[in-house]
């Protein structure tokens, strides 16, 4: 439920606060005023895109805030066009907010007359798990494009044929492994300094073979002069098993330098052939690549192809029987849903010409004008297309909205497909932005009736420009402008003085006495 709204420096509005009851509030002023406004800023809460234009004039950003279920929501615009959004006093994204508030609050404007003036939208009214006919349509479109695939495959055998054995050979001719490219690659400079290598380990054994048993060997008459004094001197100590360290090092060295020589297998032909190979690979890097993986991609598809090519009647055969099993399970599942939507329909139609009748329109009914789609022409979402058409009176035919409905008469049934949404939906809060419009007398006392008996189970926020509707309402704001907008809440004489504006343009004592005449009848 929408606990608190507040709203600073949004389009019209410096500041404004309300608090919606928890049954059915409405929102009345001056056309002009800024009443929209505040389900402006709802609708930024509810995940809207932020403009900078909203901002109020003279102001550097717009701020609304809301407590809703608990949660404290807040968003603000900056002059710079950025957006902020804050839950429970922490950063979060637009889609954050979006999430939070979903489910929560549902907000009609005027301009939804517009889609029961789309066919495409109609589809929507009917609620039926259609679930198993979109699994079912997703694999008959995976059997299909697979089965256009192997035909396509079989109708340019000889060349898909031609194509597979080039790449298989060209690639098959060189026979690499994964691998194989980065390590040939990286021991290149090796092989290519071959000579260098071999002439520097050999050059370095005869420095240091020197440094080994033999007498004339540095280190160990340095260690043999010094060892007649050992342990007399810590210091003198260490400096002695340095020295023998520095000899056992030196000696490792040489070991290492030696074993490097025997083992090392430099010579022309093995650069020749590194450099070949490496040639070799970049050239299919180039027909193939660019990457060692794209390569070896290629080289499978092309196995695979001919593979299939080999096979191609029992690959086609295969694809075939697969479609036509998810073509049947298609049809199967389309003819369940139909059913089940048609039934739904009727339903939905009867349960909605229940509630129009509530709303001043007692001989208005309604059918879904079901038409079966062509097999090729099925969507992801039904098999038929699906067109809820209007009939005003028994006298009159079923025909589109576009061609027989009123501006009052949409803004009934809209009303009406709301309330019965409300039953099954779970939203808390529904907010009605001119659903009165185009509508007046009796008609807009079926709507105040219908909105009140509605915020027994929801909280209910309009706005409107009807004294009837006002007048039903538990709890009534009034938006004012005066160079700005400013919003307060109006009770006792001061709603009494609102509602016979509503009713007469000015607050005399006969639109006074029939305000309060229609206050006393939702009174307690």
């Amino acid at each position: 439920m929408l606990e608190t709204l507040v709203i600073d420096d949004l389009a019209l509005i410096e500041h404004a606060e309300i608090e919606p009851d928890s049954g059915l509030t409405v929102i009345s002023g001056e056309t002009g005023s800024g009443k929209t406004v505040l389900l402006g800023a709802l609708k930024l809460l509810l995940g809207a895109r932020s403009d900078s234009s909203l901002i109020r004039k003279g102001a550097t950003e717009s701020k609304i805030q809301a407590q809703i279920d608990g949660h404290i929501l807040r968003r603000q615009i900056s002059a710079k066009g950025s957006s902020r959004c804050y839950i429970d006093g922490d950063l979060h994204t637009v889609k954050d907010l979006a999430a939070t508030t979903d489910h929560l609050i549902e907000l009609s404007g005027q301009h939804e007359h517009q889609t029961l003036l789309r066919t495409r939208t109609h589809l929507d009214l009917l609620d039926v798990d259609s679930s198993n006919y979109r699994q079912a349509y997703d694999i008959y479109q995976d059997a299909a494009k697979t089965l256009q695939e192997a035909r396509s495959f079989a109708e340019h055998l000889a060349e898909a044929q031609a194509q597979a054995t080039y790449i298989d050979t060209t690639i098959g001719a060189l026979d690499p492994n994964p691998g194989q490219y980065e390590e040939q690659k990286a021991l290149l400079p090796k092989l290519a300094a071959g000579e260098s290598l071999l002439k520097g380990a050999s050059l370095a054994c005869q420095a240091l073979s020197s440094a080994g048993d033999g007498v004339d060997d540095p280190l160990s008459t340095a260690l043999a002069a010094l060892s007649p004094a050992l342990g007399a001197d810590p210091t003198y100590d260490q400096i002695y098993q340095d020295l023998l360290d520095l000899q056992e090092g030196t000696q490792n060295v040489l070991r290492s330098l030696r074993a490097y020589q025997e083992d090392a297998d430099f010579d022309e032909a093995a650069l020749d052939a590194a450099q070949e190979w490496v040639f070799t690979f970049e050239r299919l890097l180039r027909q193939f690549g660019p990457t060692p993986d794209d390569v070896f991609t290629a080289w499978q598809k092309a196995q695979d192809d001919l593979h299939n090519a080999a096979h191609v009647d029992d690959r086609l055969a295969a694809a075939e029987a697969a479609c036509a099993t998810a073509e049947a399970a298609l049809r199967e599942a389309a003819q369940t849903l139909a059913k089940q939507r048609e039934a739904a329909a009727k339903d939905f139609c009867k349960s909605l010409q229940d509630d129009v009748g509530d709303l001043a329109m007692p001989e208005a009914s309604f059918t879904f004008k079901i038409t079966p789609l062509p097999f090729a022409q099925w969507t992801n979402t039904a098999s038929c297309t699906y067109e809820l058409l209007y009939r005003p009176s028994t006298d009159a035919d079923f025909l589109p909205f576009a061609k027989i409905a009123s501006g009052g008469e949409l803004s009934r049934i809209l009303l009406a497909i709301k309330s019965l949404g409300a039953k099954q939906k779970s939203a808390e809060t529904l907010v009605f932005d001119e659903i009165d419009a185009g509508v007046g007398g009796r008609c807009a006392l079926a709507i105040a009736k219908r909105l009140r008996n509605l915020a027994r189970t929801h909280q209910v926020i309009v706005v409107s420009h009807l004294p009837q509707i006002a007048a039903a309402a538990d709890r009534q704001y009034v938006v004012e402008k005066d160079g700005k907008s400013r919003v307060h809440e109006v009770c006792g004489d001061a709603r009494i003085a609102e509602l016979a504006r509503m009713l007469s343009g000015q607050a005399d004592p006969i639109s006074c006495q029939h305000a309060q005449k229609m206050l006393a009848e939702y009174a307690d």
